[in-house]
């Protein structure tokens, strides 16, 4: 099943790539997007009807890590969708107190989900069982003149995580659009504070934010993985982007879930070793 994922998930990335090329303007991009998510969403959910989980650690998996990766993008562009098509035609003042509304209709949906969101910003695992077994919970068809009508394989929480993830993304385009309406500039052309420049993978990055709030290393461990992701953003001048969804990909590797700290680790044994020799 992992495999099989795994290549899914691969195949919607480069869909969505292409789909987003071959559109004219935003709507049309959001659009494609969203078909070409619905089109892989159909094959996973086919591979499901022939499947059983080996156990309950899999199927756990498969709502919290898994699902959530292919449903975020389903939703995220299903809003960008909503978005772009009612998008005022007036004044920047009205565009811009558009996107506002948006932004505090997110905010509202973090606060009644905090409980939620917190627990998977803190990697935990203590309530999985309950919030991510669908036979611990209840099920919901899923119905919407958006996305159709669905076969589910989610529980709730892995409905709600889906969009979490998703309104994340949506949130940080809102903010965004805000900011620019506002400045009258494209966010790139907003000098630097720092003129240091991160040189590694993004992934890199986010595997060393989720080790910092995981070992408790800023403020005693009450700092989330999200603002520590926008320090080292700010610090380095790097744009990570949908990092949960980044995570989610780490988690699944086969084999070595942590290979920029491993590197990290052998690369300062390297320099001791070195330094020994001298």
């Amino acid at each position: 099943m992992e495999d099989f994922i795994k290549v899914l998930h691969a195949r919607m990335k480069e869909s969505i790539r292409l789909s987003g090329m071959t559109a004219d303007n935003g709507i049309q991009s959001a659009h494609s997007c969203l078909e070409a998510v619905r089109e892989i969403l159909s094959e996973l959910y086919a591979f499901m009807d022939t499947q059983d989980f080996l156990d309950r650690e899999t199927e756990i998996r498969f709502y919290k890590e898994y699902l959530p990766m292919f449903r975020s993008e389903q939703f995220y562009y299903a809003d960008l969708v909503f978005i772009e098509t009612n998008r005022p035609f007036g004044t920047k003042k009205q565009t811009i107190r558009y996107f506002s509304g948006l932004l505090k209709e997110k905010e509202l949906f973090f606060r009644r989900n905090n409980f939620l969101y917190k627990y998977y910003c803190l990697g935990r695992k203590d309530l999985d069982e309950e919030l991510f077994s669908k036979s611990k919970t209840e099920t919901q068809l899923f119905k919407s003149p958006l996305f159709g009508t669905e076969k589910e394989y989610l529980s709730d929480c892995s409905t709600s995580l889906s969009l979490i993830m998703a309104n994340e993304r949506i949130s940080a385009f809102l903010k965004k659009s805000i900011r620019e309406l506002e400045t009258g500039k494209n966010e790139t052309s907003v000098p630097n504070k720092s003129h240091m420049l991160w040189t590694d993978s993004k992934a890199a990055l986010i595997e060393l934010a989720y080790a910092l709030q995981s070992r408790g290393s800023v403020n005693q461990g009450k700092s989330d993985v999200k603002s520590i992701i926008q320090i080292l953003e700010e610090t380095f001048n790097v744009e990570t982007g949908n990092f949960y969804r980044t995570f989610q990909s780490m988690r699944i590797r086969k084999k070595n879930r942590t290979v920029y700290l491993d590197n990290l680790k052998d690369s300062l044994e390297k320099r001791m070793d070195e330094a020994d020799r001298e």
